[in-house]
């Protein structure tokens, strides 16, 4: 019941709380145009996925997690989580000195 029903409510409920979280500082740091805004968020999102790629193919836990088999039927949500957390901080924070550069 956990890794079918926790471990994806969990992994949505952060990446929402995430993407609320960067969304409204964002706009406190700076307004950007339309087009501005799409390309940013654009290249948000895509660093996002691949600072989480590369956070979980190279910690040890998440590694293991992903390339054993045997581990489909059980899924450990707190390693994922706090992977997630770190690289969700890791492009926070890269991305708001961007946006200061941007505006």
């Amino acid at each position: 019941m956990r890794s079918y029903l926790v471990a994806p409510l969990l992994c949505a409920l952060l990446w929402l709380l995430f993407y609320l979280v960067a969304w409204w500082s964002f706009r406190k740091i700076a307004l950007l145009s339309v087009a501005k805004e799409t390309a940013f968020q654009s290249l948000f999102f895509l660093a996002n996925s691949v600072c989480l790629a590369g956070l979980t193919l190279f910690s040890v836990p998440g590694r293991k997690a992903a390339l054993n088999t045997v581990q489909l039927m059980k899924i450990d949500v707190t390693d994922f989580a706090w992977i997630y957390l770190a690289s969700a901080a890791i492009t926070l924070v890269v991305f708001a000195l961007i946006r200061r550069r941007w505006a």
